[in-house]
Formats: C-alpha cells, sequence, structure tokens
C-alpha cells in the first residue's frame, strides 16, 4: 500500500522531512559560522547546545534508519578515550569531550547530508552562505566607514574585536574584518573551502561561467579585506586547481596577474606580509620568523619546537600527554611574558594531547573521507589548516565535512551519469 493512500501519514512524513532538512541546514551553518550568544571557556555553547538538540530530534526521527560511522570515524571513538584514560591524572576532560562532540558533528552532518540532502541543495547551501559572509563583510565596513566602531571604544587601547567581525590592530594593518567567523585568517579558510565546494558541485562546472563570474568577484572581494596571509595563498591554491590544465593555462594567467595587480594596487597587507616572509626568512634560522611577522611565527613554531623535542622511546610520543596540556608546553617557548593560554593548530597542539598514532588514524580517516590523492587541493587546503586550527574547532570540521561531502556528490553524479550513457 503506498503512504499517498493515507493523507495524514504523508502529511506528517513530508513535515518530518522538512524538519530534518532545516535542522540539518542550521547545523551547517552553525559549523559555518561563529554565531553564539553565549560560551563558556572559549567554547560556543549555542552551538554545541543546537547540535545535541538537533541531533536527538534527528536520531527520533529516524531511529529505525539510523546511518552506520564509517570505519575511520569509529576508530578516532575508540582510540580519543584511550589516549585520554593513558593520561588521565593530567588530562582535561573538557577539552576531550570537545573533541568527541565534533566527531558527532561531523557524523550528523556528512550522514545525514548524504541520505537526505539532494547535490542541489546543497549547492544552494554553500551560495547562501557566501553571501551571508559577503553580507555581514559589508555591515562591518559600513560599521567601521560610518564610524561607530571608535564610538564604542578607544582605538589606542591594543587590538579590539567588534561587532560584525571587525578588528583593529594598531600599527599594523589597522582595520581588518572576518565577517561571521571567529578572525581574518579563519574567514578566509572558510570562504575559500564554501567556494571550491560550491564551484566543483555546481551543475554549471566551468570555474569561469558567466553565472560564476559574481562569485569570484565576491570571493576576491572577501579575501582582500580579510588581509589574512592565509587568504592570499589560498587564493592561488584555488587558482592553480581550476585552471591547471594546459588549455586553461591563458585565462589563468590573465585572471592571477588582474587579481593580484589589484592586490597590490590596494596595498593589501597580506600581500605584504606572505611577501616578507619570503625574502626575509633566513632558512637556517626558522625562529628569526618571529621578528619578521610575529602572528605567522605562532602558527609555523610550534611545529619545530615539537619536532625537536621528539623522544621515540616516550610513550607519550604515540599516545600524547594528555587532552588540553599541549598550551602549558607551548606557552613558555613562544612568548616573552605569561598568558593564560594559547590554542595553536593541530600541528604540533594535538599531536602533543594525543600522540603520534592519533595522525595515523587521521590519515586513515581521510582517505576514507576525502580522498586518496596525495597531491590534491583537499590536502593542501588540510595541511595549511592544520596550522592555524586545531581537531576541535569548528575550522577543521567545516573544512572536513565540506570535502567529504563533496566526494559524495560528485562520485553520485558520475554514477548517474555513467548509467545514462550505458547501452541497454
Amino acid at each position: 500500500m503506498q503512504l499517498a493512500d493515507h493523507p495524514q501519514k504523508f502529511a506528517l512524513s513530508l513535515s518530518k522531512d522538512h524538519l530534518i532538512k532545516s535542522l540539518l541546514f542550521a547545523e551547517f551553518f552553525f559549523l559555518c559560522s561563529s554565531f553564539n550568544l553565549f560560551d563558556l571557556g572559549g567554547r560556543n555553547l549555542l552551538f554545541i547546545s543546537f547540535t545535541v538538540l538537533a541531533g536527538l530530534i534527528i536520531l527520533a526521527c529516524t531511529f529505525r534508519n539510523i546511518p552506520t560511522a564509517s570505519g575511520g570515524l569509529i576508530l578516532l571513538l575508540v582510540y580519543l578515550p584511550l589516549s585520554f584514560f593513558f593520561n588521565i591524572s593530567v588530562a582535561k576532560t573538557s577539552s576531550f569531550l570537545y573533541s568527541v562532540f565534533f566527531l558527532f558533528s561531523f557524523w550528523l552532518i556528512s550522514s545525514f547530508f548524504k541520505k537526505r540532502i539532494s547535490q542541489t541543495d546543497y549547492t544552494y547551501l554553500l551560495r547562501s552562505i557566501l553571501l551571508a559572509y559577503f553580507i555581514v563583510l559589508i555591515l562591518g565596513q559600513l560599521y567601521v566607514v560610518l564610524g561607530f566602531f571608535t564610538q564604542n571604544v578607544n582605538v589606542n587601547t591594543g587590538v579590539i574585536h567588534n561587532p560584525f567581525g571587525t578588528l583593529y590592530e594598531p600599527g599594523r594593518s589597522a582595520y581588518r574584518f572576518y565577517s561571521l567567523s571567529t578572525e581574518p585568517s579563519s574567514a578566509a579558510f572558510v570562504v575559500i573551502v564554501l567556494f571550491y565546494s560550491y564551484i566543483v558541485n555546481n551543475p554549471e562546472r566551468q570555474p569561469l561561467h558567466r553565472k560564476n563570474i559574481p562569485l569570484w568577484l565576491m570571493l576576491f572581494y572577501m579575501i582582500t579585506f580579510f588581509k589574512s596571509g592565509y587568504g592570499v595563498i589560498l587564493l592561488s591554491l584555488l587558482l592553480v586547481a581550476f585552471f591547471r590544465k594546459k588549455e586553461n593555462f591563458i585565462p589563468f594567467l590573465a585572471l592571477a596577474l588582474v587579481l593580484f595587480a589589484i592586490m597590490v594596487v590596494l596595498k593589501s597587507s597580506a600581500i605584504e606580509r606572505v611577501s616578507a616572509i619570503v625574502t626575509k626568512l633566513d632558512l637556517s634560522n626558522i625562529f628569526s620568523m618571529q621578528a619578521i611577522d610575529y602572528s605567522a611565527s605562532f602558527r609555523v613554531l610550534p611545529i619545530f619546537h615539537y619536532l625537536r623535542d621528539i623522544d621515540l622511546l616516550d610513550p607519550h610520543f604515540y599516545l600524547g600527554h594528555g587532552a588540553g596540556t599541549s598550551s602549558g608546553f607551548l606557552i613558555p617557548l613562544i612568548f616573552g611574558s605569561p598568558v593564560a593560554s594559547y590554542e595553536g593548530g593541530f600541528l604540533p597542539q594535538f599531536l602533543y594531547d594525543y600522540g603520534i598514532l592519533l595522525l595515523v588514524l587521521l590519515i586513515f580517516f581521510l582517505r576514507e573521507n576525502v580522498g586518496k590523492k596525495l597531491f590534491s587541493f583537499e590536502i593542501a587546503v588540510i595541511l595549511l589548516m592544520m596550522t592555524n586550527a586545531n581537531f576541535n574547532t569548528q575550522l577543521f570540521w567545516i573544512t572536513i565535512c565540506c570535502f567529504s561531502l563533496n566526494r559524495h556528490y560528485i562520485t553520485q553524479q558520475i554514477d548517474t551519469l555513467s548509467a545514462t550513457k550505458a547501452p541497454r
């Protein structure tokens, strides 16, 4: 008997599907943004609360057809508690639970998007969030231009964050912007990943199709005013990824020259920062980076401190020193004066916390969910992101989620095309 023969059951099924779809869209948006009404120790309690509530509702609605987790995800869920209990005397419970929470969030988005969200709806969501980032950036710029920023604070007091993702850094790049994210470099990562995902999932697959030109201009505008060195590097990787084929070389070269010429004319601080590091860094003394770009050194130098202190005979090298302990290890090494806490990237903080075995399992997880190609845009972005964001951050997981969903939808699209072309 068909469901349509029973109007009440059919209506209930439609409303349930609409509820699940709405919850998944909202979960994806929260993961993409720093939208928050309250936090605890830097953790977004609104996002956590929504994820738990949405997860319970979705599981209740689909309890007869709950997707199974991938093998790589299960291995991570088994290993994290193992490392935590091995270092239970020093490990921080809140840090451990937050890591497990993000694995749940990834499973929720990845599994249910693949079962219930079409590729068309996914691309619509990506474009909508990109547009939201652009609108909030414009609002932030108006907030500064109209003088509201200076009315609220004294700009001589140091680095200052204000509404609409506005930031003031005295003596360096003045006003910077980060829209819906937490800071400029994170904003650059998010919009590049969202844009790339939109292009590769869009039926108008050609990157320079006329319908994509407004999005290219919007992306370039955002990267320019985020003023992040990461943004410049990511934009370069994006151009190479889309235009690396011989037939695309001329349009790629022309577009790259135009974009970077405009950046130079605008005297983008991001270009200046990347250029200064490339030209002034003494490779025989990598720690000289601290004098060239203090902010960039926070991302790179901790890796060298970690590698320098590796002891292959120490079991902590393999199983970690305990969740949340890396901050205490790195603060004395990279700061001239005591600070309360330091949150760096996956490399090396999460390796210090959970050990090298975690990296092995993560590689297996990425091969399973993102792709097996060693040299790809996705892997390049993930490696770069690992110097900027830790495992238990929204930036880390929105990147992994997008790349995992891209792989699913593109594979699905290829299979569908192959089936339609197959001889009957």
